[in-house]
């Protein structure tokens, strides 16, 4: 597991040094005032002197840029997203890592700054980036469909729940290696094929120190495994394991949504109608009055 997180690691440096050179070279050759790329004046880059302080704000711009996206999560591989949310994360992490290199150039006075340069760069540099993401998640893709790039998963609790999630996840290009589950006892009455019973919830800590585990499922019932759930939630974290718990934890009408929400410190679980469904049911009332 460990190899398998430095290659990541060092997909994800490869790929923001990738993105800094290209929206560099986008700045360069949409720039009026520079004409780096005109081959009539290449003596351009014979004549252009940096000092110091223009190398720290170079590398300030960069520093910048690389932030922004980080914070972004623009080099985290989400293997549920789906093309519009990258379009648009992409849209919105270009549009903030430029305002603030902007900002830092204005304040070193770098030259040709005018606003439909702006707008080009910005349109330029998310439609190559995006299209570099195309590219990288297509490639993830191929080699998750021919066993490469898997996650292994491991389940807590067999059950209706977990067989529809593990049937879900199963889709080849999701790329996700379900290597067994724990549970109190063998589920004979729920069968899912190629998912083998690894021993009972207290089994976990020995499989996950002997093998490697990328992410554990918790499909327990909360109200008889509340102290099962949180010791699994620690264990996991100590040892760099991601968990994930099923959000639908009661039985709620189907018009329910589910989402995560964050204020400062304190996370909460919402459960709000659907606004779609609330636009079914007034329809529905119309049509019988």
């Amino acid at each position: 597991m460990v190899g398998s997180k430095f290659k990541a690691r060092l997909a994800q440096t490869l790929l923001g040094v990738l993105d800094i050179l290209l929206v560099a070279t986008l700045f360069l050759y949409l720039n009026p005032e520079i004409h780096v790329f005109d081959l009539t004046n290449l003596d351009v880059l014979k004549r252009t002197r940096m000092t110091l302080v223009d190398y720290a704000v170079l590398l300030a711009m960069v520093a910048i840029w690389r932030y922004v996206f980080i914070a972004a999560g623009m080099y985290r591989f989400r293997r549920f997203e789906g093309w519009i949310q990258r379009l648009g994360r992409t849209s919105l992490a270009c549009f903030v890592g430029l305002a603030a290199v902007v900002a830092l150039a204005v304040a070193a006075e770098v030259p040709g700054l005018k606003a439909l340069f702006l707008l080009k760069l910005w349109v330029w540099a998310t439609a190559v980036i995006f299209f570099l993401r195309i590219l990288v998640f297509l490639g993830l893709r191929f080699a998750r469909q021919h066993g490469r790039n898997l996650h292994n998963v491991v389940v807590l609790g067999l059950n209706e729940r977990s067989a529809a999630v593990i049937e879900e996840m199963r889709r080849p290009e999701l790329g996700f290696s379900f290597r067994g589950y724990f549970d109190e006892n063998e589920n004979r009455f729920l069968n899912v094929e190629h998912l083998p019973y690894l021993g009972n919830l207290h089994d976990l800590q020995d499989y996950v120190a002997r093998n490697p585990v990328d992410q554990v499922i918790i499909a327990l019932p909360i109200r008889s495994h509340y102290d099962d759930i949180a010791h699994t939630i620690s264990l996991c974290a100590i040892q760099g394991i991601q968990t994930w718990l099923l959000a639908d934890l009661f039985d709620l009408p189907p018009q329910t949504a589910t989402q995560i929400d964050r204020i400062q410190e304190v996370t909460f679980v919402s459960y709000h109608t659907d606004p779609r469904s609330e636009l079914q049911h007034d329809f529905k009332r119309l049509v019988d009055i």
